[in-house]
């Protein structure tokens, strides 16, 4: 499925969701192959049925070279919040980058829990 500029692997809950959580995936996922981003972590259990949310799951994956960009992330989590609600983005290794990067840049405009 496209979601804004993104080719992204989706989870949907049962019920109707509140929140949506974006998965932010390492280096190794990045490329035209969607299949990549369910290796690991949250995309990975959610495929396997080994863990249930009550959010919607959207994992976004990079292009080859790509890297994870605050404007591309605004873009996409602007577009769940006013289909969903809160929207919470996680990210592992390059993931992980990618969120601090998105604070810096965005920061005066995210809600940080913690």
């Amino acid at each position: 499925m496209r979601r804004g500029n993104f080719r992204c692997l989706e989870f949907h809950p049962t019920t109707k969701p509140s929140a949506a959580v974006v998965w932010l995936h390492g280096i190794g996922e990045r490329g035209s192959d969607i299949s990549l981003v369910a290796r690991y972590g949250l995309p990975a259990d959610l495929s396997r049925g080994v863990l249930l949310t009550n959010a919607k799951e959207v994992c976004p994956q990079l292009e080859g070279d790509g890297e994870w960009v605050a404007v591309r992330l605004l873009a996409l989590l602007s577009e769940l919040q006013s289909e969903v609600g809160p929207a919470i983005l996680v990210g592992y290794s390059l993931g992980g980058l990618g969120v601090c990067e998105f604070l810096r840049l965005c920061g005066p405009g995210a809600a940080v829990v913690s």
